[in-house]
């Protein structure tokens, strides 16, 4: 078990990390009357559908809306984590998601509902926390204002400065997310 003194020095130490995000899913278009359990559903139904290693791993997760004639047209809605699971377990999971996911529907009504899932591929530390998944989530939903986020928009409440490299398929995410102790974000 770490001593409180670890803990801090650890939570201070500046991280340079990388996310290689996957292309989107579709997750279905959402007429507004949708259950938990049904999003639930078109949650799993899609990660069938990911070819890829990533539904395996802990990681980031952003769930995206986009007009039903341009489906390029992205409007991020929420960021979330998977660390003491996999990102299949933890999207899968109604559990700490209800608030979400209710602005998520009231968000999407009309509109095609897709995700896209992200893992840490390189960082400056040899440990990948849970402290720093935790504070690149923070930094990730700071920089990037997802509309269904509510902890973390208004500051990046942290003690480490995080420099994020966004690869892959990161729209509509910026490329680069930079968060210091002083609550920017560039």
């Amino acid at each position: 078990m770490k001593t409180l003194s670890e803990m801090l020095y650890e939570s201070r130490i500046t991280a340079s990390c990388k996310i290689d995000w996957s292309k989107k899913e579709l997750l279905g278009e959402l007429q507004g009357n949708e259950t938990f359990e049904q999003i639930i559903e078109l949650i799993n139904n899609a990660l069938d559908k990911f070819k890829s290693t990533f539904i395996d791993e802990k990681g980031f997760y952003m769930l995206m809306c986009a007009n039903k004639n341009s489906p390029n047209s992205l409007k991020l809605l929420y960021i979330g984590l998977a660390y003491k699971q996999s990102l299949t377990i933890r999207l899968g999971q109604i559990s700490g998601h209800q608030t979400a996911y209710e602005c998520v529907i009231q968000r999407s009504i009309g509109k095609k509902l897709y995700v896209k899932l992200g893992i840490l591929k390189e960082c400056s530390l040899d440990k990948k926390t849970e402290q720093l998944y935790d504070d690149i989530e923070k930094c990730l939903t700071y920089c990037n204002q997802p509309t269904c986020n509510t902890q973390n928009r208004n500051s990046y409440a942290s003690k480490r400065t995080i420099h994020i490299q966004n690869t892959g398929n990161y729209i509509p995410l910026n490329e680069k997310s930079n968060c210091s102790e002083n609550k920017t974000c560039s």
